[in-house]
């Protein structure tokens, strides 16, 4: 009710990536949007510090992208693009976004946190943000259903640890 939540847990919309605000972010839109180029663009703007949108304000934090639709390659082409584009370069990065591109590998959302999540070198990473592109290709596992609402209650509490 609004008496109990007078305020949210955070407010993410004046310093993205500056408290302990835990939140979810689904970005959802039809094929072919650039939805891929968009999370690529926050991903550098939380890396870097830099506003995003020209709106929200970051502080620096590391990022990794979990890209299970693209190579490698084209990965690492289009990071410099969008690094261009903001009047930026990988220097301004420092070393704080890291890409897993698991095209031709994918995992589902019970081995991400078997094989990625629950490792210790993952824990020593200390990321704030984690993009996980495309969603729906996560969606590998056995019993696996975007349309299972009890699914895919599973799966955000999960994603919520």
């Amino acid at each position: 009710s609004r008496r109990r939540h007078t305020r949210l847990q955070g407010d993410w919309s004046s310093d993205v990536c500056s408290s302990d605000l835990q939140e979810t972010l689904n970005l959802i839109s039809a094929p072919k949007m650039g939805k891929s180029w968009l999370v690529n663009d926050l991903a550098i703007c939380l890396a870097a510090g830099t506003a995003w949108l020209g709106r929200f304000n970051t502080t620096a934090c590391r990022v990794l992208i979990i890209d299970n639709e693209l190579h490698s390659e084209t990965s690492a082409n289009r990071i410099p693009k969008v690094l261009d584009q903001k009047g930026l370069s990988i220097d301004n990065l420092c070393g704080r976004l890291d890409i897993l591109n698991l095209r031709g590998n994918l995992k589902s959302f019970d081995e991400l946190d078997a094989d990625v999540f629950s490792t210790p070198e993952f824990e020593a990473l200390n990321y704030r943000v984690i993009i996980l592109d495309a969603f729906y290709r996560f969606n590998t596992g056995e019993n696996a259903s975007e349309n299972d609402n009890a699914y895919m209650t599973g799966v955000y509490n999960k994603l919520d640890r």
